[in-house]
Formats: C-alpha cells, structure tokens, sequence
C-alpha cells in the first residue's frame, strides 16, 4: 500500500523510503518482540502526520467531494 501512495496522492519518492524504512522495522519488532526507541517513535509520529497534511490537502485540490 506504501508504494502505491506514489500512484494515488504523488506522494515523493523520499517520503516513500521514510514509510517503507517503518515498515520494515516494525515487521522487525513483529519477529522479534523488542522494544523500539524513542526516537524512531517520534519519527514516525511525524511522518504520519505529514502524510495526514499531504493526503488532505492532496484530497481538497483533487477531490474535493471526498474530502467533505
């Protein structure tokens, strides 16, 4: 779904990476069981947020009928 993002609300290729390097680590915790660190929770915290900024205001320039 991540990839597709690029596809759907052209999403950038960084921002892309930033969600997939996520995936892969919370995949890695799923395994494992480990705790992550502070920092990489505050991290996403922050991406997901700008994706929330970015799909909005994508959704209000694109389609505004979806966006009520």
């Amino acid at each position: 779904m991540i990839q597709s993002l690029v596809h759907t609300v052209e999403l950038g290729r960084d921002r892309i990476l930033l969600l997939e390097t996520f995936r892969i680590k919370r995949n890695a915790i799923d395994c494992t069981g480990d705790d992550i660190d502070e920092a990489s929770v505050d991290e996403c915290i922050e991406a997901v947020e700008h994706l929330l900024q970015w799909v909005t205001r994508w959704l209000l320039d694109n389609k505004p009928d979806l966006a009520e």
